[in-house]
């Protein structure tokens, strides 16, 4: 159908105004597009009571459109709830204002404006604070990596690539053991904390400024290769011997922990255990073999 400019005082026909309804689209209904306008971006309804500016952090709730009821609609109207943050969850960074009910978009994975609450300046990381939408938390390790922050401590505007996690794996130095449980089944729990390579060769490890760390009661570290054993005489442990082996009349040997000062690598564990999330702290040291003879 071919549209013309009316002229003034000319009535409109019914069919020019669907014409034109069907080219540009309703004006009056404002829906989310099938995408966001950017891959990173979710569209998210404000649920909360009060006005998010821009850069207001929001967790990420339900879907408006219960895909259980109406998967269609799910699909081309992806719309989800907007909640105040939750330390440890995903968040979203809005980038428009957005009152009571109102619907915008918010960066999911991408980089985002957010001021940041910097209480270390070697934290790399940041995460949702509860309740608190106006900042995120500077810390050793969260759900956005701080590419850039105003300088010094306290609240700080900053660049931040929100998304990917603290990273999983990274180096850590034992500075400590436990008994993991009693009575002693050649497993231990380790104190640790994390490290940087600041030099060329041996030496050349040091404590990371504001990063993670553990202690054998506070976030320990678990070795892998002590996750089978038992303690028992007949069952080869995890380092490949057997406790029957170690103890004669001539010699009296024991499996060691991992010796205190030993740089490893780290992997952080996060798995849920019926509707709880727990994080764990695992490397791999083959445990050696030290005694005395008779």
């Amino acid at each position: 159908m071919e549209l013309k400019t009316p002229k003034r005082g000319e009535l409109i026909q019914a069919a020019t105004i669907g014409e034109i309804i069907r080219r540009v689209g309703n004006p009056i209904v404002h829906r989310p597009p099938a995408l966001p306008e950017e891959p990173h971006c979710l569209w998210l309804r404000n649920a909360t009571e009060i006005p998010l500016p821009v850069g207001s952090v929001v967790s990420i709730g339900e879907p408006i459109y219960d895909p259980a009821a109406s998967e269609a609609e799910f699909l081309r109207r992806p719309l989800f709830d907007g909640h105040l943050p939750v330390a440890g969850e995903p968040f979203a960074v809005m980038v428009k204002a957005m009152s009571p009910g109102a619907s915008e978009q918010g960066i999911v994975s991408g980089v985002a404006l957010v001021k940041i609450n910097v209480t270390n300046v070697g934290h790399r990381y940041a995460g949702a604070i509860t309740d608190n939408h106006t900042m995120l938390a500077s810390a050793p390790g969260g759900q956005a990596e701080i590419l850039w922050a105003q300088a010094g401590t306290g609240t700080k505007w900053g660049l931040v690539r929100v998304g990917p996690l603290t990273s999983k794996v990274f180096w850590a130095k034992i500075t400590g053991n436990a008994e993991a449980e009693s009575p002693a089944q050649n497993r231990w729990k380790y104190a640790w904390t994390e490290v940087e390579k600041t030099a060329v060769g041996y030496d050349g490890w040091a404590t990371l400024s504001g990063g993670r760390s553990g202690t054998t009661s506070v976030d320990p570290a678990y070795n892998l290769v002590e996750d089978m054993n038992t303690g028992a005489d007949a069952h080869v442990e995890g380092n490949g011997v057997d406790p029957a082996h170690l103890d004669t009349a001539d010699y009296t040997f024991a499996i060691m922990p991992c010796t205190s000062g030993v740089p490893v690598r780290m992997h952080e564990v996060v798995f849920t255990v019926g509707e709880t999330t727990y994080t764990e702290y695992w490397f791999a040291y083959e445990n050696g073999v030290d005694g005395v003879c008779d």
